[in-house]
């Protein structure tokens, strides 16, 4: 999670960082499907991510803009 962190951050702001390196680690585990260990750590580290995603859009002017990117984001990356 650390080094996916560390390649998605550009900047000072958790939640931009937070959330595509969540992001990145989802498309990683759906490049594996099924019963793959290297997935679920990957999904592990997404889900793990995403929710310090969540956290930090509470910290911004409008949460609620963020977190309704924050699902509209993994809903469109679903297919």
């Amino acid at each position: 999670m650390r080094k996916v962190l560390e390649a998605t951050c550009d900047g000072d702001e958790p939640f931009p960082a937070l959330a595509s390196a969540a992001f990145v680690e989802l498309d990683r585990a759906r490049r594996s499907p099924g019963r793959v260990r290297k997935s679920a750590f990957h999904l592990l580290s997404a889900d793990a991510l995403l929710t310090y995603a969540c956290e930090a859009a509470l910290d911004l002017p409008d949460p609620d803009a963020a977190l309704r990117e924050l699902v509209e984001r993994a809903a469109s990356s679903e297919r």
